[in-house]
């Protein structure tokens, strides 16, 4: 078995969250890496990601692709004329251009009946960004999320995490920043109960 690079629960460092129930990490080569019961994959690699590298599902678990795309930028994401890096651009888009996606994992998460693995290709930026908005719309505490957020090395910084919280902030709370992702206010409710 090998093991999956930034692999954790994400209880470990957000500690309002129940344990067991959503765990994070990079893409695993096949499921038997995976050695816990899970009920739910939610995989945000990008569609020639998965081509590149895929791996089989068994029947009795709940597969979800929502693709956070960086090479399917949309023509109003690109006239936003956003500088930086080409990471803090990945992230800003992720942020702002991938709220379908966001919505879809979300609500993946919320109809799950078992613990969920949620994954991209090295489980730190698109994944981190979601596991931020869940821990956010928990209510954990800036230290904790920044924890999390940091735990995952390699070139994840401080700098990507306020690029999320700048966008949140735009929208005027992580509440609205998920209505405008097409999330209704009794699906976060129910999201929030199924967390904490």
């Amino acid at each position: 078995m090998k093991i999956i690079k930034n692999f954790r629960d994400i209880a470990t460092h957000l500690t309002l969250i129940k344990p067991n129930q959503i765990f994070r990490g990079a893409e695993p080569t096949a499921i038997s890496d995976i050695a816990f019961p899970i009920q739910t994959i939610i995989d945000l690699r990008a569609k020639r990601e998965i081509a590149e590298n895929p791996y089989a599902v068994t029947n009795n678990i709940n597969y979800k692709s929502c693709p956070f795309d960086p090479w399917n930028q949309s023509k109003s994401f690109k006239s936003l004329n956003i500088k930086g890096s080409n990471v803090e651009i990945a992230c800003n888009f992720f942020i702002i251009d991938c709220k379908p996606f966001i919505k879809e994992a979300i609500e993946a998460i919320i109809e799950s009946k078992g613990a969920i693995f949620i994954h991209c290709v090295h489980g730190k930026d698109r994944t981190g960004i979601l596991i931020v908005l869940i821990a956010m719309l928990a209510g954990e505490s800036k230290e904790a999320i920044e924890a999390d957020f940091m735990a995952s090395k390699a070139d994840t910084n401080t700098k990507n995490l306020s690029i999320i919280y700048k966008v949140i902030q735009q929208h005027g709370s992580i509440e609205l920043y998920l209505h405008s992702c097409g999330l209704a206010a009794k699906q976060l409710e129910i999201l929030k109960q199924k967390l904490l």
